[in-house]
């Protein structure tokens, strides 16, 4: 698995910059503009995604909107949920506050049950809401997008990433691009192909990511349930 290091190293090779003793750029900032790449990748393709079970989490009873998970859950730093399942791993079915109102105005007067059908995220916080609400404590397992990186910079460089390793090259183009900025003018100008590279290898990858699995972004920060004639355009 590559590092943080790893990859501000292969961007100051195409820089054509001393990877020992760099002059114009150092290793500090290098890793600052590793750790925007690994941000706007995640924007792009909803990775890297992470299927919580060493530890379930606990659906409160006669609650319709449920907690945000903790930061960092069972070991695993929870930026956003895109899936819940339930009794036997079967998931419950993806929906916004928007569906459920208009296919049924009084959704939240159905009687509890002993396991939600649908469940809805709400807002960016990692809260998230479910329907019906529970008649007790029921225990589910999340699969979230998780945090690029978890401690707080200034970073050692000894971090890992956590990206498959085909985004390798987008990160490498990325940073290069970003540090050409520095000089601006016709420098910056001509490290545009760069992020275009980059937005090219993430494209690519989330293409793949769709094929593989349904755990994409939506409107709602979920899988969509099925796709309309817009979106399948």
């Amino acid at each position: 698995m590559p590092t943080i290091d790893d990859i501000a190293t292969a961007a100051l090779r195409r820089l054509e910059e001393d990877t020992v003793s760099p002059v114009f750029w150092n290793y500090p900032e290098m890793r600052s503009l590793v750790l925007e790449a690994l941000c706007e990748a995640i924007l792009i393709t909803g990775s890297p995604q992470v299927r919580i079970t060493s530890a379930p989490y606990t659906l409160i009873a006669n609650q319709t909107f449920q907690p945000a998970p903790q930061v960092v859950f069972a070991n695993h730093s929870v930026l956003a949920i895109v899936r819940i399942e339930g009794t036997g791993n079967l998931a419950l079915h993806k929906c916004s506050l928007f569906d459920l109102d208009m296919d049924n105005k009084d959704w939240r007067n159905d009687a509890p049950t002993a396991v939600p059908r649908d469940w809805f995220p709400f807002g960016l916080g990692g809260v998230f809401g479910i329907h019906p609400q529970v008649v007790a404590p029921v225990q589910v397992v999340l699969t979230a997008i998780e945090y690029p990186i978890i401690t707080s910079p200034p970073f050692g460089g000894g971090e890992p990433i956590n990206f498959q390793s085909e985004f390798n090259l987008g990160f490498e183009a990325y940073v290069a691009h970003a540090a050409r900025i520095k000089e601006g003018g016709a420098e910056a100008d001509a490290g545009m192909p760069l992020y275009e590279l980059f937005l090219s290898v993430a494209t690519e990858l989330s293409k793949f990511q769709l094929r593989k699995d349904s755990l994409r972004f939506s409107r709602t920060m979920g899988p969509l349930g099925e796709l309309n004639e817009v979106e399948t355009k």
